[in-house]
């Protein structure tokens, strides 16, 4: 199991059979980073860096992790500046930038300006991105609470749906 501390990157490791505690390391290998996020995306683990400031979120690179010797192996992309813009939302400000994966889907989205999700499809050891715009997000439920997740979703499951008459289409 991998803890990473989101403000730091620093990343500890827990084995669960000897229920061992061991760390710190220090993922980042940028300095300038205030969001990190860790998870397992196509088999790899990955590392996602928000780099420059709340105020001033300059870009956003994916590494995949050794996850043996928890060093930054490789850059797996960077996010051109357009995207970053798309994530910053209509505000300078970025609260923390959040992440879900499945498979190799990485879905990030800012808390604080949840208009767009951007989606991170993780190809031939590099990255193919994209953004939906987020239809449910407008000023009657800007304030609300909003959780993003990733998951499986084949056709047997939306005909279950179907049948149930619970699908809405937006």
């Amino acid at each position: 199991m991998y803890v990473t501390d989101k403000n730091t990157g620093l990343t500890y490791t827990f084995d669960p059979d000897s229920k061992t505690c061991y760390g710190p390391y220090n993922l980042c290998p940028d300095a300038t980073v205030f969001g990190v996020m860790t998870g397992f995306a196509n088999g790899h683990f990955i590392l996602v860096e928000a780099v420059g400031i709340v105020v001033n979120l300059k870009t956003v690179k994916m590494w995949e992790v050794n996850g043996v010797s928890l060093e930054c192996k490789k850059l797996i992309g960077e996010m051109p500046p357009a995207m970053v813009e798309k994530l910053k939302g209509e505000t300078d400000w970025t609260g923390t930038v959040s992440m879900s994966c499945m498979r190799d889907m990485v879905c990030l989205h800012n808390t604080w300006s949840r208009e767009e999700l951007i989606l991170c499809e993780l190809v031939d050891g590099g990255c193919r991105r994209g953004s939906v715009r987020n239809t449910v997000v407008n000023d009657g439920t800007r304030m609300q609470k909003l959780v993003v997740t990733c998951s499986n979703v084949g056709l047997p499951d939306l005909h279950k749906v179907e049948q149930l008459r619970a699908l809405k289409v937006v």
